[in-house]
């Protein structure tokens, strides 16, 4: 049986509004100028995830709930994010540059063009297809040099360009797909004799850490933030 969706009835609200619905629902609020600009700034919809670990019911807060204490949690929250993701960032272009270079030096900047480059022809087409879909996100997010080498020198973009352009997922599974003997070099002359296969699986799992980082900070935020920011002068350790 068709299920019959439900179209969405409610009307928008103001800022006000919403204030002052959370000081409906038992917010202590003592500055309504400051709160609603950070309403502003985060979002009404967004603010309200971070509302619901201090609720002892449905749609009311615990007693002494203060909009502070809520938003601390959210700026907690952006620090986890920071802190994790601004590691996995760190690590994501120091590969990126160094596997880069190696391949074009001794390659040539094109070398993922090759036919024999990749252990298997279907393993080119899967990079190059990916390719198309990053070049159109660096292009969506105005990346200037994407537009600059499709116009420069026909839609042909050097390793280090191509590399820019993708995720660490696409990386990952780049060097998956190189063949083995690219592999061995690459780890033992980067990384200092560290295996390929080793190397392999670290960027495979660096990969899936990232996607569980914003599922573990959200678990973070709805089981340990509210008992933080209860004493949230303890905090000052968080420093990014």
């Amino acid at each position: 049986m068709e299920k019959i969706m439900g179209k969405y009835n409610r009307v928008a609200t103001t800022v006000e509004k919403q204030v002052d619905i959370l000081f409906s629902r038992g917010l202590d609020i003592t500055n309504s100028t400051e709160v609603r600009q950070k309403i502003e700034n985060i979002g009404y919809f967004k603010l309200k995830g971070y509302c619901f670990p201090f609720y002892d019911q449905k749609d009311h807060f615990s007693s002494g709930i203060t909009f502070d204490q809520v938003y601390e949690s959210y700026v907690m929250d952006q620090k986890l994010h920071l802190c994790l993701l601004g590691l996995i960032v760190r690590v994501e272009a120091q590969v990126k540059s160094r596997l880069g270079s190696f391949l074009a030096l001794k390659y040539g900047p094109l070398c993922y063009l090759d036919e024999d480059f990749f252990r298997a022809s279907e393993y080119q087409s899967s990079f190059l297809n990916k390719m198309t879909d990053d070049e159109a996100k660096a292009e969506n997010r105005h990346e200037l040099y994407a537009s600059h080498y499709r116009g420069t020198y026909e839609n042909t973009f050097p390793i280090w360009v191509a590399f820019e352009m993708c995720s660490l997922g696409t990386l990952s599974k780049f060097f998956s797909d190189m063949k083995t003997a690219d592999q061995k070099a690459f780890s033992r002359n980067i990384y200092g004799g560290v295996t390929n296969k080793r190397l392999e699986n670290w960027l495979h799992y660096l990969h899936w850490f990232e996607i569980a980082v914003h599922i573990i900070v959200e678990h973070l935020r709805d089981l340990l933030l509210p008992i933080l920011s209860f004493h949230r002068k303890t905090l000052s350790f968080v420093r990014i």
